[in-house]
């Protein structure tokens, strides 16, 4: 299993219990944000509304990719099985 650095925003409990369960690094999303690996919100704004469940995004200008995970629809287990498939990293 790869270590990543996951942000997750409040209100996801569920989520990040399973995660750091896993043994992954959970961080709180507004502490991390985009800096992180991965990064797992629900409650999308007009700022990635137009995601999909799971999307590689550009974080910055040397071309790393963050993978963006919408949690509004998901189980904690379909979370992690993103974080497991992760195609961006």
């Amino acid at each position: 299993m790869k270590t990543y650095t996951i942000a997750v925003q409040d209100g996801l409990e569920p989520v990040k219990a399973l995660l750091s369960e896993k043994g992954y690094k959970v961080v709180p999303y507004l502490e991390a944000g985009l800096a992180a690996d991965i990064a797992v919100v629900t409650g999308i704004d007009s700022a990635y509304e137009e995601i999909d469940d799971a999307q590689c995004l550009i974080r910055d200008s040397s071309g790393g990719e963050i993978l963006l995970i919408n949690a509004a629809a998901m189980t904690p287990e379909q979370v992690l099985y993103h974080v497991e498939h992760n195609r961006c990293l």
